[in-house]
């Protein structure tokens, strides 16, 4: 699903090389696998592609967002997207 013009916050980068990113997305928890470049833009509008799953971890479940792709939103001004994705 996608979640237009929203922002990250509370985000850091995590993983043994720090390739992924660990965030609130719309109030709710998120990770996004390999996308760890995206803490640059925390304080920009997002466009953020994701998919809804499980956090696993230490016998715990609860619900996630899994960030798959961002771009910076388009605004009503701009008429191209700046592709800030991965892919």
């Amino acid at each position: 699903f996608l979640i237009r013009n929203t922002k990250i916050e509370y985000a850091k980068r995590v993983g043994k090389e720090e390739k992924h990113l660990q965030c609130s997305i719309a109030g709710r928890r998120a990770i996004g696998f390999g996308v760890g470049f995206g803490i640059e833009y925390a304080n920009t509008p997002l466009d953020a592609v994701c998919r809804l799953g499980t956090d696993e971890w230490n016998g715990y479940k609860r619900p996630q967002i899994f960030i798959e792709d961002m771009r910076t939103a388009k605004t009503k001004y701009q008429s191209n997207k700046k592709h800030v994705s991965k892919l």
